[in-house]
């Protein structure tokens, strides 16, 4: 696997607009993953795959702007890698294609193809990947850390960082719908120094 690690970041480091924020995404993703375990109940190579699909999710930016997650999912799938085989790579692809727009769909080209277990393996990575690119979404790497608090279907996200940061609390709540959706409960985000 830590073979694999460096591929995708030497990929990402040849290859991606902005390091910084692929690399924040990435301690966002983990954090959030890593909390919701019970909830989830992915292994560590979802959460390989997760970290795969952080650091290349915005490699298509530059190209266009708009859809840039459709350019990074084709990106993906076009890189030469020496130790992910072309299954993983559709799997990271597809992660960082959810990672904004449109939820997963049986229609999209890859995602319709998967088993039903890798179909809800992308949906709950691309959930979390969703919520920690909006947390980001300022590309300033101003939140240091994440605590979530769970009680019933209501979850607090409890932001901890420098001064308060309204774009990312905009982004999050933009994208928090899929995790809502897929783990049945009530998402807030708060912002504590």
């Amino acid at each position: 696997m830590e073979k694999k690690n460096k591929e995708l970041e030497k990929k990402m480091n040849e290859l991606s607009p902005d390091i910084p924020h692929s690399l924040q995404v990435k301690k966002l993703s983990f954090s959030i993953f890593d909390q919701l375990q019970e909830c989830h109940q992915l292994d560590n190579y979802a959460r390989f795959l997760l970290g795969g699909a952080c650091l290349l999710h915005d490699l298509g930016l530059t190209a266009s702007p708009t859809k840039h997650h459709k350019v990074s999912q084709k990106m993906i799938n076009e890189i030469s890698f020496h130790y992910l085989d072309e299954h993983e790579k559709t799997l990271i692809a597809l992660i960082a294609r959810y990672h904004r727009k449109a939820h997963p769909g049986r229609k999209h080209k890859g995602f319709g193809n998967l088993k039903n277990k890798e179909k809800d393996m992308v949906n709950k990575l691309s959930a979390i990947i969703r919520v920690a690119d909006g947390l980001d979404r300022d590309h300033a790497s101003s939140i240091k850390d994440i605590k979530i608090k769970k009680k019933g279907g209501a979850w607090r996200f409890i932001l901890k960082g420098g001064e308060i940061s309204e774009t990312n609390l905009y982004g999050f709540n933009k994208k928090k719908g899929l995790l809502e959706e897929i783990f049945d409960c009530s998402v807030e985000a708060i912002w504590e120094n």
